[in-house]
């Protein structure tokens, strides 16, 4: 499906890639064991300057993005880079290895293993919270997010947090 998505999704305009001060440059991630998140972008994305501008420009956002690598690549790209197990790859490579067929992509490693991706448009409590369950290893008691995402909530609402799910 990545194939098709590169073939067949092409913008008439053309997305220029958007500068965010959070974005670190890195292509040796071997041994990297703190966590990890890649942003998959491509010319032809469509919904990538609503999630530099509407998602990751918000201060909860970069609070939570604040524990991680955060790492972007062009997903059509080949350019070489070393994943964690010491493989050389490229972005275009790890679009297709780990199925993302969405952009933007983000894939989310913590002590050098893909903890999960986000392959599809997020608001900002659901994208606050996955990357929540990555970096503070919730996945070790929760294996799959949906179940933190239940017990997440409930804490919120019980510190009478209010909860908007389409901001």
């Amino acid at each position: 499906l990545s194939d098709y998505v590169e073939s067949n999704q092409r913008s008439s305009k053309g997305y220029t890639f958007i500068d965010y001060s959070g974005l670190e440059k890195a292509s040796y991630l071997q041994d990297y064991k703190q966590p990890v998140a890649i942003l998959f972008e491509d010319k032809d994305c469509i919904d990538c300057k609503n999630f530099h501008e509407k998602l990751i420009n918000r201060d909860d956002v970069k609070a939570e993005l604040k524990q991680y690598l955060f790492i972007r690549f062009d997903a059509y790209s080949d350019q070489k880079i070393i994943n964690f197990d010491g493989k050389v790859t490229s972005p275009r490579k790890m679009v297709k290895d780990f199925d993302l067929n969405y952009r933007p992509g983000v894939l989310l490693f913590n002590e050098g293993k893909n903890i999960t991706k986000i392959d599809g448009q997020l608001y900002s409590f659901h994208f606050n919270t996955v990357l929540r369950y990555v970096s503070g290893k919730h996945y070790e008691d929760f294996p799959r997010f949906g179940d933190y995402l239940k017990v997440r909530q409930q804490e919120m609402l019980e510190q009478g947090i209010d909860i908007n799910i389409v901001d």
